[in-house]
């Protein structure tokens, strides 16, 4: 599952953020594509209304990547973790979630789709993003305790691919944030981490992340990456 419902405000002025332009790639295509070069040979992609004409034609004629289906988000301003829970009601076992808007190579993908479910993907030491921006986790032996933006001691941040399982809950009528329904059920039920230390990843929030991956330092994710597509 792909969550690309979002606005991306930040980078308005390049367009929606999933079809922003990376080189040759709208940037949706390169989680799917590590995604594919690991054998995920079908995907769930959750977008909004405004965003799905233009990501389906990004993606018509991308090669390997995996077949896509959609679920259109009718209300994207209540949070990723709407989007989440409209996405695993599709799902009838296992599965990866991962961000549209992260950027990491196929060996990440692998550890990660490897460990047993559900499994969050974090990086105890990051070095290719914002840590003011990232979504920080706390954990104790193997399991995950919290994850949260505003968490002020943290053990890892949250790389944006996890393997998890179908969550049964109702889905509210107000505003869910991921961070708080992985926070919930790690509160009522294990859920484990895989530490990806040393993989090179990143995500894209703003124009100057942009700037980094094509020129600046975030640039060596893109390298390894594409390296590893070969």
């Amino acid at each position: 599952m792909i969550l690309a419902a979002g606005v991306g405000r930040r980078l308005a002025a390049l367009g929606p953020k999933p079809v922003v332009r990376i080189l040759d790639l709208p940037l949706i295509a390169y989680p799917l594509r590590s995604l594919f070069m690991i054998g995920v040979i079908e995907a769930v992609i959750v977008v909004n209304s405004e965003n799905k004409p233009l990501i389906e034609e990004a993606l018509r004629e991308i090669e390997n990547i995996p077949e896509v289906d959609y679920i259109v988000n009718p209300r994207p301003e209540l949070g990723n973790g709407y989007s989440f829970l409209l996405g695993s009601q599709s799902m009838s076992g296992d599965f990866l979630l991962s961000m549209s808007d992260h950027i990491y190579p196929p060996t990440m993908a692998e550890r990660i789709s490897s460990s047993e479910a559900p499994s969050l993907g974090i990086d105890s030491d990051p070095s290719f993003i914002e840590i003011s921006e990232a979504t920080k986790v706390r954990v104790s032996g193997q399991r995950v305790l919290e994850v949260s933006k505003s968490l002020e001691a943290w053990d890892g941040v949250d790389v944006g691919l996890h393997h998890l399982i179908p969550v049964e809950m109702e889905i509210p009528g107000g505003p869910v944030e991921l961070s708080d329904l992985l926070t919930a059920f790690a509160r009522g039920s294990h859920l484990s981490y895989v530490d990806v230390r040393g993989c090179p990843w990143t995500e894209i929030d703003t124009l100057e992340d942009v700037e980094s991956l094509l020129s600046g330092t975030r640039r060596r994710v893109l390298e390894r990456v594409r390296e590893e597509w070969q």
